[in-house]
């Protein structure tokens, strides 16, 4: 069995290929059980599909033992927000999905990491290319989704703070409701995933 720094530099190595890879953020493609490692490059991927895509690659191509490495999910009620950073992506190439010049953010139902419990219990999230502390933290909604009449569009607040209206063939509004910032209650933390 490797050490955990030996675990670190290789699940380092997976999260490099998969940012690398030059696959496609989709929320619609869970599927995993690619016959070949690495799936070829333009594979449309969700969050699950990528983090069993970095547990598969670090058993395969790492040796980690995979019954040691957990994929490790959150689903909140009403879903949250991870808000970007300038030249962050999904994936090394997918821009966030809400672009507005008030804010630019992906929106979650749920999401997933890996965790290393062998590896001094760090927690690697392939979406973002990130581990443990560099982690993106997440804003939870602080009100369910609402929709008007008609149903055209749908309105989420997070984190108290920003208010964000979509629907389909309309453009994305966010209003930001005060410039405080998010209370902690709000804040998805590397704990939150289970």
């Amino acid at each position: 069995m490797q050490r955990p720094d030996e675990r670190i530099a290789i699940m380092g190595g997976v999260l490099a290929e998969i940012t690398m890879g030059g696959y496609i953020y989709d929320l619609t493609k869970g599927y995993y059980q690619w016959p070949d490692l690495p799936p070829p490059k333009g594979t449309r991927i969700n969050c699950r599909a990528a983090a069993n895509l970095a547990k598969r690659l670090a058993e395969a191509k790492g040796g980690l033992e995979g019954t040691f490495l957990k994929v490790i999910g959150f689903t909140p009620k009403d879903g949250f927000i991870v808000l970007a950073a300038p030249g962050m992506k999904a994936l090394g190439s997918t821009q966030p999905e809400i672009n507005t010049p008030a804010l630019k953010c992906w929106e979650f139902d749920n999401h997933y990491r890996v965790q290393d419990p062998m590896g001094g219990n760090k927690v690697y999230d392939p979406i973002f290319g990130t581990s443990g502390n560099f982690n993106p933290e997440g804003i939870l909604a602080s009100s369910p989704t609402q929709s008007p009449p008609g149903g055209r569009k749908m309105t989420t607040i997070y984190g108290e703070k920003y208010q964000v209206t979509r629907g389909i063939g309309v453009p994305t509004e966010v209003v930001i409701l005060h410039t405080r910032a998010v209370d902690q209650k709000y804040i998805v933390h590397d704990s939150n995933f289970q």
